[in-house]
């Protein structure tokens, strides 16, 4: 077991420091539309190629 800390050194002191630059997180709204189901049906194929069929179904489902 490791003892207490011997120092902390928080995020907002390093950004005054200029150790490292503010994280900023913006947050965004994307409408989405499927235009084809035919290339969403392509995109799961090729991404589950060696699931059996089962399990395919089950992902399908969820």
């Amino acid at each position: 077991m490791f003892g207490p800390f011997i120092h902390t050194y928080k995020f907002d002191e390093a950004v005054a420091d200029g150790v490292v630059l503010d994280l900023l997180y913006e947050a965004r709204d994307i409408d989405q539309q499927l235009t084809s189901s035919k290339k969403v049906d392509e995109w799961f194929d090729a991404h589950t190629r060696g699931l059996t069929n089962i399990v395919k179904s089950q992902l399908k489902q969820k």
